[in-house]
C-alpha cells in the first residue's frame, strides 16, 4: 500500500463487512447449521457484540478470546471482536482442561466469546483463569450458576444494546493487531503467533487479485478457527460480498452431498478429505459441476486425488497450496 494510502485506511477486518451490509443488507452472508443470516443482521450483531465490550471493558478491549467452534457465536464473536479493535483469539472448546487453563494464563484477555460447547468447557478449575467478561449464547442454568459464582459476570445476547447503524469500526492502524493464534505446544509452552490487520488485508488484496471472488460465490468453511487458513475462509468471503457455508461436523470427511446441496462453487480443506472420499467412490465424474475453485492445503496433495477431484470438478481450477 502507499504510504498516504495507508495513513486514510481503516484496516479493520471489520469495514468491509460493513460496506457489503450497507450495500447488500439482505444478501445470504453466513450458513451455519439451521440458520442463514445475511449480511444486515450479520453487521449488526457485530456491531452490539462491539458496543457491549467497549461498554463493559471501559472503552478499551485489546484480546478477545472465542472459546468456540464453526458456531454462528464463533462468527459473530471474531467480527464483533474486530469491529470494536480488539484481536481475536481462538480457543477449540475440545482443548483439554490443563491446556486449556495454560492457555487462558497466557493469554490474559479483557473477554471471552463461547458458545454451548465453551461455555460447558468452564468448569470450576477453568473458571478463575477467564475473563470477568463471558459473552455465551444460551446458557445453561447450572453453567451459568457455577460461572457466576467464580467471579464472571455472564452476559447472553438480550442483554447487548441496541443495533446503531452509525456506529462504524473502530479505526485500526496496519500494525495493529487482527488475531492471535496459539502453536501446538508439543515442544513447550504453547506460543502465541500475532498477525497485524496490515498483513490479513494484504493477504486478502493479493488473494483476490488471483481468485476473483464475486457475490455469487459459495464458499466452504471446514478449518477450525485455531487454523489460521480460517482466515481465508472468512475475510475472502465477506470482503466478496458471498456466502459461507459451514460445513456440519458429520459430513467434513464425506461432504459430496453438501457441495451438491449448496451449489458451492470454492471449496478448500486438507487433501485427506479428497482422498477419502475417493476411497469412498464420492468423487464421480463430473459430481459437482457448480465449483469454479478447489484448494488444497495443511498437508501433501497426492497426484491421484488431485485428479480424481478434477474429474469431479470439471469446471473447477484445482489448485495445490502446500
Amino acid at each position: 500500500f502507499g504510504s498516504e494510502a495507508t495513513a486514510r485506511m481503516n484496516f479493520n477486518l471489520a469495514s468491509p463487512l460493513r460496506e457489503q451490509a450497507m450495500a447488500r443488507a439482505d444478501s445470504l452472508a453466513l450458513s451455519v447449521g439451521e440458520i442463514s443470516i445475511s449480511y444486515g443482521e450479520l453487521a449488526a450483531l457485530a456491531q452490539r457484540i462491539s458496543a457491549w465490550l467497549r461498554s463493559q471493558a471501559g472503552g478499551g478491549v485489546t484480546r478477545v478470546g472465542i472459546l468456540a467452534s464453526r458456531s454462528l457465536e464463533a462468527y459473530v464473536g471474531i467480527l464483533g471482536a474486530l469491529w470494536s479493535g480488539a484481536a481475536y483469539v481462538p480457543i477449540n472448546p475440545k482443548t483439554p482442561e490443563e491446556r486449556l487453563i495454560q492457555l487462558l494464563r497466557i493469554m490474559r484477555l479483557d473477554a471471552l466469546i463461547v458458545d454451548a460447547a465453551g461455555l460447558a468447557s468452564i468448569q470450576d478449575r477453568v473458571a478463575p483463569f477467564c475473563p470477568r467478561l463471558v459473552l455465551a449464547g444460551d446458557p445453561a442454568p447450572g453453567l451459568r450458576s457455577s460461572a457466576v459464582s467464580s467471579g464472571i459476570r455472564l452476559a447472553d445476547y438480550h442483554d447487548l444494546p441496541e443495533f446503531d447503524p452509525e456506529d462504524k469500526p473502530c479505526a485500526v492502524c496496519e500494525d495493529d493487531l487482527a488475531y492471535i493464534i496459539f502453536t501446538s505446544g508439543t515442544t513447550g509452552v504453547p506460543k502465541g503467533v500475532m498477525v497485524t490487520a496490515g498483513s490479513v488485508m494484504q493477504l486478502i488484496t493479493v488473494l483476490q487479485e488471483r481468485y476473483q471472488f464475486r457475490p455469487d460465490d459459495r464458499v466452504s468453511q471446514v478449518f477450525e478457527l485455531t487454523f489460521d487458513v480460517s482466515v481465508f475462509d472468512m475475510f475472502m468471503t465477506w470482503n466478496a460480498g458471498a456466502t459461507l457455508y459451514v460445513v456440519p461436523a458429520g459430513q467434513l470427511m464425506g461432504p459430496a452431498k453438501f457441495i451438491k446441496e449448496k451449489r458451492l462453487t470454492s471449496w478448500f480443506s486438507v487433501p485427506s478429505t479428497a482422498a477419502f472420499m475417493q476411497r469412498m467412490r464420492m468423487l464421480v465424474p463430473a459430481a459437482f459441476p457448480e465449483l469454479r475453485l478447489s484448494l488444497f492445503a495443511g498437508e501433501a496433495l497426492p497426484l491421484a486425488s488431485a485428479q480424481a477431484w478434477q474429474a469431479a470438478a470439471p469446471n473447477s481450477i484445482v489448485e495445490n497450496l502446500y
